[in-house]
């Protein structure tokens, strides 16, 4: 899914407000396209983001990010490479946006503020080996069930070929599972 921390654009707004802007994006419209050089993070204040790529001429959905949650091109950022990574706005969302090179810049020398972005990495951290975890441990079924219990509006605001991708299997398998 997505990290979602309770209150965390509050948390981002009440530690880093000198350097986030706040901007609004309609749906379907792209934050970010693949093949970009940027360092942008998103946090998302209220709305619905995904982020996806290409593979084999396909759409893979690699993340969601809904109220609370953040994203941003893990790639682009770490590996301080163009990023294979499209971020596209499912709702008409309003979103925090840190820069991470003056995110780095700014926690310099902050302790308190270098830890609670520490504490965030280990939260992605977590929720990195978790998916890896699902995809390859356990059944579409188990997925799909694990995911609408953790995020049980999702059905309604996702489209299922989404759904589906980010799931790692086929709409119609996903209509199957849905069904029972």
């Amino acid at each position: 899914m997505s990290l979602k921390i309770k209150n965390l654009s509050q948390i981002i707004r009440d530690n880093f407000d000198e350097i986030i802007t706040e901007h609004t994006f309609t749906k379907g419209e792209i934050l970010q396209r693949d093949n970009s050089f940027k360092h942008n993070i998103f946090i998302v204040h209220s709305g619905l983001l995904r982020s996806f790529y290409f593979h084999d001429g396909k759409e893979v959905t690699a993340l969601f990010a809904l109220e609370n949650g953040l994203i941003g091109p893990g790639d682009s950022i770490l590996k301080n490479k163009k990023s294979k990574y499209n971020i596209e706005a499912l709702e008409t969302s309003t979103v925090l946006i840190l820069n991470y090179k003056e995110l780095d810049n700014f926690i310099k020398g902050d302790a308190i503020k270098e830890r609670l972005i520490r504490h965030i990495v280990q939260l992605i951290y977590i929720e990195s080996v978790e998916r890896l975890e699902n995809l390859i441990f356990y059944s579409a079924k188990e997925r799909y069930d694990h995911l609408i219990a953790h995020f049980p509006d999702l059905n309604q605001r996702v489209n299922q070929g989404h759904i589906a991708s980010f799931l790692g299997i086929t709409q119609e398998t996903l209509s199957r599972i849905r069904g029972k």
